[in-house]
């Protein structure tokens, strides 16, 4: 084989990974911006799930307070004579 018919063929086997690395950087780029966007979600849920909790320890006290008071209103009616 002569030297040209070499640079022909390694010039094309080039161009060939060229193309076949191009195709991985644009799948990897696709995959990127999907974790990217997964990211954001679970930033949001990862807010949600704060705001509930500090939703849900309000709630607690609340029943808590409503609790007291119902024992504290059930222990007064209980010492009153009629």
């Amino acid at each position: 084989m002569d030297d040209q018919k070499i640079i022909v063929l390694f010039e094309s086997l080039t161009n060939n990974i060229n193309r076949q690395f191009e195709g991985v950087h644009q799948r990897l780029d696709g995959i990127d911006g999907r974790l990217a966007k997964v990211e954001q979600r679970l930033d949001k849920v990862e807010s949600e799930l704060k705001e509930n909790r500090a939703e849900h320890h309000q709630l607690m006290q609340a029943i808590n307070e409503i609790n007291n008071t119902r024992f504290e209103i059930k222990r007064v009616y209980q010492g009153r004579v009629i």
